[in-house]
């Protein structure tokens, strides 16, 4: 009697696996016609949806070792661009410690000889001399406080955008103050520029 019931669950689990593969085959079966010419996994693959998920792993390790490689050319630039900044910043700072020697020398040169010119031109170069103004300084805050007092038409107001949003009700495409009922006018939906976005997700390995 044991036997029988081993030689029966036995039976059963390759009809449970046969009805599996049968129900994956007709799930996951292409519901369309190939054609002739068309360049896409489903071609590759015979219109096979094991065949298929296959070639499109294989496409996604593919698309992984890409990314991977460029993550790696990019270490190599930032690398190099660090050398090069630091070579950078030196020669730069050399070159603005002779440009300040030098601007003194003109400076001093432009008191010496013409003390009451605003721009003294040489063959090379102008020299100008202005005059800086004093700099206004505000506490914004007392200031704020201030204006709202006594000139409240002239204090600007921002729109809260998030605030009007959470108040907005939608019916039939327009939209309604859910608070009043009135219907903002203002308010509209703008299709998207892409009507829907295809996006790969994947973890790639730092190769540390």
């Amino acid at each position: 009697m044991t036997e029988r019931l081993v030689i029966d669950a036995e039976f059963d689990a390759e009809d449970a696996e046969a009805d599996l593969e049968a129900t994956f085959d007709e799930a996951f079966a292409l519901n369309r016609t190939l054609a002739e010419g068309e360049v896409t996994i489903a071609k590759w693959g015979g219109g096979d949806p094991v065949r298929a998920m296959e070639l499109a792993d294989w496409q996604a390790e593919k698309r992984k070792r890409i990314l991977f490689k460029m993550a790696r050319i990019r270490d190599v630039y930032e690398a190099k661009k660090a050398v090069l900044d630091a070579w950078l910043a030196e020669y730069e700072e050399d070159t603005l410690e002779a440009l300040r020697f030098i601007d003194g020398l003109l400076d001093q040169y432009q008191r010496d000889f013409h003390p009451d010119e605003k721009t003294t031109r040489l063959p090379n170069a102008e020299l100008k001399r202005r005059k800086n103004r004093d700099r206004i300084e505000w506490d914004e805050d007392a200031a704020l406080r201030y204006q709202q007092e006594h000139y409240p038409e002239d204090v600007t107001r921002k729109l809260s955008k998030s605030a009007l949003k959470d108040r907005l009700v939608e019916r039939d495409g327009r939209f309604y103050d859910a608070e009043t009922g009135e219907e903002l006018e203002f308010v509209q939906k703008t299709p998207p520029d892409e009507p829907e976005t295809f996006t790969v997700v994947q973890e790639v390995p730092d190769g540390d």
